[in-house]
């Protein structure tokens, strides 16, 4: 969903509407609907499909480039909130990275493999 970040945060906010108390996923959720079919959990799509939502609000692998942060939600970064990950396997290699905001700024501090281009 590259370039689409607001249907991302919508898709994995869906995703996460329709888990089961055990939060476990339903077999097949239509997005723009917020409804879920078949009512069978736990379902090994659905919780792929939740993994791969979150990676695309963290890390997007485009071409030969490498976005970080794309579509993350505005709240995961409230004041003194921090959003990090350690060796988050790539294309390009392991990837690290945390995003802390005091006020105004964000403090990013991230490991890149060189031959990704940011």
């Amino acid at each position: 969903m590259q370039g689409e970040y607001r249907k991302t945060i919508d898709g994995f906010y869906a995703q996460l509407l329709h888990t089961s108390a055990a939060h476990s996923f339903a077999e097949g959720i239509y997005d723009d609907h917020r409804f879920a079919w078949r009512s069978t959990l736990p379902h090994q799509w659905g919780s792929a499909m939740f993994l791969m939502y979150l990676r695309y609000l963290l890390l997007q692998e485009c071409e030969a480039r490498l976005v970080l942060l794309p579509a993350i939600p505005d709240r995961w970064l409230g004041e003194g909130k921090s959003v990090r990950w350690r060796g988050l396997p790539t294309r390009f290699g392991p990837v690290s990275l945390n995003v802390t905001r005091w006020g105004d700024m964000l403090h990013v501090r991230y490991s890149v493999p060189q031959k990704a281009d940011l």
